[in-house]
């Protein structure tokens, strides 16, 4: 936690041990009575924690607010539905290159089961969301939306796009690295799950207008392809 995040904004916060952010500031950050620490509103301004009281049972800190960090670049992500374990690894790292929102989606080849896991029928993607956006002294929290297939996933998608491009490492001609893009552009990087897109995600997405592009000839992991996709964009943005 390089910034730590609270649900809403208030001149002071209590905190106990049953709390992860109590352990993080006293045990890791070994911070006490008197120390300071970076925090932030999620969707609002950061600012610096005082503490003026610290016990084994009770934690109680004063905040100066500041600014509202800027949001990230227009850039969306779909993710063809993939493994909880790899989804995991995407909502934490997304949030650290700066992303305004996320859409997982069915597609050909997605595991049905892996919509019913638990990390999206409880709220442990939000967690894993906070935790990339504390690793970024972030407060932005990416929209998610996780869709049954990527017909329904247009109709998110759709609306928050100018340049559609699609990671494929069987048919992407064109060097994902070699595009020119606009910084104020709007753009969605779909990628396939493990098994990769089939003739009909290709098919559905091309009609969308989404034009197959490559990083390499290699097959990488999912989460590899999604950071080294939106390190590319966003450098081709200008961002980087």
């Amino acid at each position: 936690m390089n910034r730590i995040l609270f649900e809403e904004q208030s001149d002071t916060y209590i905190l106990d041990p049953r709390d992860p952010r109590f352990e993080h500031v006293r045990g890791v950050l070994r911070m006490r009575e008197g120390d300071s620490f970076d925090v932030g509103a999620i969707n609002g301004p950061v600012g610096k924690a005082h503490i003026e009281n610290l016990s084994d049972h009770v934690m109680e800190v004063s905040v100066e607010w500041g600014e509202v960090p800027p949001i990230p670049p227009p850039v969306y992500l779909l993710v063809g539905m993939c493994r909880p374990a790899t989804a995991r690894k995407i909502l934490t790292t997304a949030p650290t290159l700066g992303v305004r929102g996320i859409v997982f989606a069915g597609t050909g080849r997605s595991d049905p089961a892996y919509a019913k896991s638990s990390l999206w029928t409880s709220d442990e993607w939000r967690k894993r969301l906070i935790e990339g956006m504390e690793q970024a002294f972030d407060t932005f929290l990416p929209e998610v939306h996780v869709c049954d297939d990527l017909v329904s996933a247009m109709d998110y998608v759709r609306e928050k796009n100018s340049l559609s491009l699609m990671l494929d490492v069987y048919e992407g001609t064109r060097p994902l690295s070699e595009l020119e893009m606009e910084s104020s552009s709007s753009v969605c990087l779909a990628i396939g799950p493990e098994r990769g897109w089939d003739s009909n995600d290709r098919r559905l997405l091309r009609n969308e207008g989404f034009q197959l592009v490559s990083l390499n000839d290699r097959v990488l992991r999912v989460e590899t392809a999604v950071t080294v996709g939106l390190t590319l964009v966003l450098a081709g943005m200008g961002i980087y």
